[in-house]
């Protein structure tokens, strides 16, 4: 049997490239919408913004789970290269099949509703190359390959392609069309790109192929996707739905999630890098180290997110007017609700996907996040109705405590934390320093530029320093070892 040898990739490098990836997914929509805020009224962003959030439902049931099936599969066969051949053939032909039906059933939606079919037709059909560019997806070869670099370095310069092309082109309202293909070109072009570099690592067949063998574990993974995703997506959809008379609703919300979704990815990136190191504590039975990895991380999620919270909460008026400009205050009073996500959605995170992983217990993750998005049609449903886009961040926010709730009902057997009450004391009495400086900075700082700066600038510098003043532990040592700081009695011992 043809044997091909394989390099082990470094896992420190991976996962800074894996962060690179997805903070660049993260961040390309936001960094798009800082340019398109001034330059196309809010009802044409928002039109844009419903057409790519419905076809973003077909293009999940596309790839069907198989970039996450595709990597994991790939990743065990990948030295044997017949194997190989098999399995990219057997996964890219199911690929190309379900990416067919998604497109014909899009197009056939288009022509059949009415809300679709009318003065905004080419914009949807437009859209639809977001489901076709699902063709060439076969980043999941290369990530079973641990090559994230290739995925990251060409995600990065598709991005920077349609955003050079967006600055070049989208001039004014008349360009709305262009920003909807650079929205998907940004989003999901690098598929295109990447699909050259497949024959370095496998070749097609049509020999001995079977099928059956990856249904059971794709159909799992598609209904995982589907819930995950559909409710990250409801809220725009339903706004979009309920509230006809302007799309600027759907603008408002998008781009107050936008911010919330970027500072959320900075607190996620703490459980993403760890779930490996969990995953070989619980397989080797190490549970006071699993349990301990797990209270520190809780640690860093509440040290993170809470200041961030309050943050918003004293800086947003004048933050969303920055970034965005006038027009946008709407944005506001929802980023405000929405900001309660920043310390629930990472903790449900932590404690229940990444538990459920490690403990080989996936089941429990459909179960958790659709009831969730239960909760969000039913909210919102009722709260759309009653205050708008403000009432569907209600419904987010509600969804996220029931999805964490769920989790600790499936999880809480898996994990047993020792709580430290002083250093929660130690980071309270820093939230509240930084509180009282932020009071201080919003009553008696009236220049609006100054203001921002010194709540931001001035909050991040008061509370982390009085988190190693009054020695934080984590945060201490962190400290320590950044500047080489010795305790007593390490200084005792080198003498």
């Amino acid at each position: 049997m043809e044997q091909t040898v394989s390099k082990k990739p470094s896992l420190a490098r991976n996962t800074i490239f894996y962060l690179i990836f997805s903070v660049l997914n993260a961040l390309f929509p936001f960094l798009m919408s800082l340019y398109v805020a001034r330059i196309l009224q809010s009802d044409s962003i928002g039109t844009v913004s419903y057409a790519l959030n419905i076809v973003t439902y077909f293009s999940i049931f596309a790839f069907v789970g198989i970039p996450t099936y595709g990597m994991r599969e790939v990743a065990k066969c990948k030295d044997d290269k017949e194997a190989l051949n098999k399995l990219f053939s057997e996964l890219f032909i199911i690929n190309t099949i379900t990416t067919t039906i998604a497109l014909g059933l899009y197009i056939g939606l288009v022509f059949i509703v009415p809300n679709f079919h009318g003065e905004h037709l080419e914009l949807y059909l437009f859209c639809a190359i977001l489901i076709a560019l699902n063709y060439f997806n076969v980043s999941w070869l290369y990530e079973g390959f641990e090559k994230f670099g290739l995925n990251a370095i060409i995600n990065i310069i598709t991005k920077l392609i349609a955003f050079v092309c967006l600055v070049l082109f989208v001039k004014s309202e008349e360009h709305q069309i262009i920003y909807a293909i650079l929205s998907v070109v940004g989003l999901s072009g690098y598929y295109l790109v990447s699909f050259f570099f497949f024959p370095k690592f496998a070749r097609f067949t049509f020999k001995g192929l079977t099928f059956n063998r990856h249904l059971k574990p794709i159909i799992f993974l598609v209904v995982v996707n589907l819930a995950i995703e559909i409710y990250s997506l409801l809220d725009i959809t339903m706004i979009g739905a309920i509230m006809t008379d302007s799309k600027s609703p759907v603008t408002y919300y998008k781009y107050a999630h936008q911010i919330q979704k970027t500072l959320l990815m900075v607190v996620n990136a703490l459980t993403m890098v760890i779930v490996p190191r969990l995953s070989k504590l619980y397989k080797e039975e190490k549970y006071e180290e699993y349990n301990a990895l797990i209270y520190r991380t809780l640690t860093m999620i509440l040290i993170l997110s809470i200041p961030m919270v309050i943050g918003i909460i004293f800086t947003s008026d004048q933050l969303v007017v920055w970034i965005y400009g006038d027009e946008y205050i709407a944005c506001s009073n929802i980023l405000k609700i929405l900001c309660a996500n920043i310390v629930i959605s990472p903790i449900g995170y932590l404690l229940g996907s990444r538990v459920c992983l490690t403990a080989v217990k996936e089941k429990f993750m459909p179960i958790a996040v659709g009831a969730g998005a239960l909760v969000n049609i039913g909210l919102n449903v009722l709260f759309i109705h009653l205050l708008g886009a403000e009432g569907a961040a209600i419904a987010s926010v509600c969804s996220e405590v029931c999805v964490l709730v769920v989790y600790l009902i499936f999880s809480h057997k898996y994990f047993k934390l020792k709580w430290r009450w002083i250093n929660l004391l130690k980071v309270l009495i820093s939230l509240v320093v930084m509180t009282g400086y932020l009071l201080v900075i919003y009553l008696f700082v009236s220049h609006p530029v100054l203001k921002i700066i010194l709540e931001i600038v001035g909050a991040i510098i008061i509370y982390f320093s009085v988190l190693v003043i009054i020695r934080e532990d984590m945060l201490f040592s962190s400290f320590k070892k950044i500047f080489h700081i010795k305790s007593k009695e390490e200084v005792k011992a080198d003498e």
